[in-house]
């Protein structure tokens, strides 16, 4: 038999010296159960919120499928009663959606290669390069960011005119390629976390600045780089303003001021057109029309007026014939004759 090792202490049992009985110790319960609890609440928590969120997108999707009385229909339902593509054959077969979609594809890849060259440049000569004035053209930089779009707008429009950019695409893509002032500041903030030693040390090697920039800088700021693209392409796809401004001809069109003239042209048509659903809707909602009346009829009812009124001017003389008739040849009959006159208080 093995000898006991001195240094493990086998358990001793106590009594309590209260109720007297045999202490042991006490038994813990294993996590397992509320870590189990805990994933159900957050699953559940978040199956909650998932469906709030993606309920309208839902929506948007099945009503695209749907005709004028599932849309109209009372209460709601999710799904349509009858699945259709007329909605999309009738929208592409009204407005050149094509079109507007290459413009605008078009505009936001130039405006998202010149904000990828332009930016990281300036913002590198911001946070790596030592110069005269870098702080004050820092300064510059950011106080162009607090100027609103609508006090550059007017000044900016008339330039572009002078210079016969208007109705082109020079004035929504050259400015990407002389940086955004908010990419700048954010590339910037991202390029002082790089080390210098990196630098310094390709500078040893006697690579120039820009084979610095090219070759160590870029590589380490992709994050940075491919979040400043997905924000400019972003900005342009949704913008509104500036093509609004510049673009006249309908086929330069991108896809926001395409869809808003198609708005003002045409009537806000819900859905497809069926007959058996625009009865029923028009039977439930709107109230049966009556039938017009006939050329006939009409002559009729406007002959009806102009008897009566000719029959109302023939009472009306006679009446004052006779009172003219009944009424003594004196002076007290001509002033009882005279109208009275009306003073208004």
């Amino acid at each position: 038999m093995a000898p006991a090792d001195p240094l493990v202490v086998e358990p001793t049992r106590r009594e309590d010296a209260r109720s007297g009985r045999e202490w042991r110790p006490p038994v813990r319960r294993s996590g397992l159960l509320k870590t189990a609890g805990k994933w159900t609440t957050h699953r559940l928590l978040m199956a909650v919120l998932v469906i709030v969120f993606v309920f309208p997108f839902v929506v948007m999707v099945t009503s695209a499928f749907k005709n004028t009385g599932d849309i109209f229909h009372s209460p709601p339902r999710l799904l349509p009663s009858e699945w259709t593509w007329d909605n999309f054959t009738g929208a592409f077969h009204q407005i050149p959606v094509f079109r507007y979609l290459g413009n605008t594809l078009f505009i936001s890849t130039m405006t998202v290669i010149g904000t990828v060259l332009t930016c990281p440049l300036v913002a590198y000569s911001l946070s790596k390069l030592q110069w005269r004035c870098r702080s004050a053209l820092l300064a510059i930089v950011l106080a162009t960011m607090m100027l609103p779009t609508q006090v550059t707008m007017i000044p900016i429009y008339l330039m572009w005119n002078a210079l016969h950019g208007a109705n082109t695409y020079w004035p929504l893509i050259t400015p990407a390629f002389f940086g955004t002032p908010f990419l700048i500041f954010m590339i910037r903030q991202f390029l002082i976390n790089v080390p210098d030693e990196l630098i310094q040390a390709a500078r040893m090697d006697g690579a120039s600045e820009l084979r610095v920039y090219w070759s160590i800088v870029l590589p380490l700021a992709r994050p940075a780089l491919a979040t400043a693209a997905v924000f400019q392409f972003v900005w342009t796809w949704t913008d509104f303003l500036n093509p609004l401004i510049y673009l006249n001809d309908s086929s330069k069109y991108t896809l926001s001021i395409g869809l808003y003239a198609f708005f003002g042209q045409h009537d806000v048509a819900w859905g497809p057109r069926h007959e058996r659903h625009d009865r029923r809707r028009d039977t439930r909602h709107v109230p049966r029309a009556r039938r017009g009346p006939s050329a006939e009829a009409t002559r009729r009812l406007g002959a009806a007026p102009r008897r009566a009124a000719r029959g109302t001017t023939e009472r009306a003389e006679s009446l004052i014939s006779t009172t003219h008739s009944n009424v003594p040849a004196a002076n007290g009959g001509a002033a009882a004759c005279r109208p009275r006159r009306r003073f208004h208080r």
